[in-house]
């Protein structure tokens, strides 16, 4: 028995700023999307700076020619100075990035989901969806995430680099990733829920961006490992096991951004630099 996956069983949970330069308001780009997925949540918030005219009028095009297919989400974000772990929430945007997610994950009814940012575009996320199903046929049972390979790192297999995916791109079950959103943003609001409590140690340090804390999320939150003693020992192992990436150079014509860094990658805009190839066995 082996899965493969159709598009009515897909959705995409867009997150992140929504502004007047938001590539998710780009009719082609929301046209490739719907060629892999049958439907797509915006999770988003504004800033002051934003033309909320010219994004209202963006929005109002894309749910006239798509009606119910696509659903845009105005998050409120909950104020930083109300949150308990601030030095977590601040690193990177990384409490409204985890939240955005949260909350478009919430809106999603299918068994899968692709996560992508406002920011960035892929012409054809098949390969994507492919290797997702290729990598989880080795093992039906296994719980898996397959992302992007820009800051894809988990390859190097030690412990500066542990399950340190890309957060821009990836696919999982809806369900899997919705248990690992929701521990992390439990944890850095510190609410005494999360099942990463006991991990706080390891996600307050200065160097747990957010693409290892949700490789580590989804690690805790689906009850595959048990202690940070296994993390840090069956880093090899849990890895190959659990995640896997996609060149986006396969994915035709992209734009990923490096916001941090003020760094645009592309393989179609002049001036940019396309993202290297990952290779496994150059670790």
């Amino acid at each position: 028995m082996t899965i493969s996956i159709d598009k009515e069983e897909i959705s995409i949970v867009c997150q992140g700023l929504l502004d007047e330069n938001s590539l998710i308001l780009d009719p082609t780009v929301i046209s490739n999307y719907f060629n892999s997925v049958d439907k797509i949540i915006v999770s988003f918030w504004n800033t002051k700076e934003s033309k909320t005219g010219e994004v209202f009028d963006k929005v109002l095009s894309a749910q006239q020619v798509w009606g119910n297919k696509i659903t845009f989400i105005n998050n409120n974000m909950t104020p930083v100075e109300e949150i308990k772990h601030q030095e977590i929430a601040m690193r990177a945007n990384l409490y409204n990035q985890m939240s955005s997610t949260l909350f478009g994950l919430r809106e999603c009814n299918t068994k899968y989901c692709i996560k992508v940012r406002t920011d960035e575009a892929y012409e054809n996320l098949q390969p994507l969806v492919d290797k997702f199903c290729s990598f989880k046929n080795k093992d039906l049972n296994s719980k898996a995430i397959v992302s992007g390979n820009m800051f894809y790192r988990a390859q190097k297999y030690s412990w500066k680099h542990a399950y340190h995916i890309s957060d821009h791109l990836f696919i999982s079950e809806t369900e899997n990733l919705l248990l690992a959103f929701e521990n992390l943003c439990n944890l850095i609001k510190g609410d005494n829920t999360s099942k990463l409590d006991t991990y706080i140690e390891q996600f307050s340090n200065k160097n747990m961006g957010a693409e290892k804390s949700i490789g580590f999320s989804f690690l805790i939150s689906n009850d595959l490992v048990d202690s940070i003693d296994q993390m840090s020992s069956e880093i090899k192992d849990l890895t190959i096991k659990h995640f896997d990436f996609v060149d986006v150079n396969d994915l035709g014509n992209y734009i990923c951004k490096w916001n941090s860094a003020g760094r645009t990658y592309s393989n179609i805009l002049p001036n940019c630099q396309p993202i290297a190839t990952t290779n496994k066995k150059n670790i």
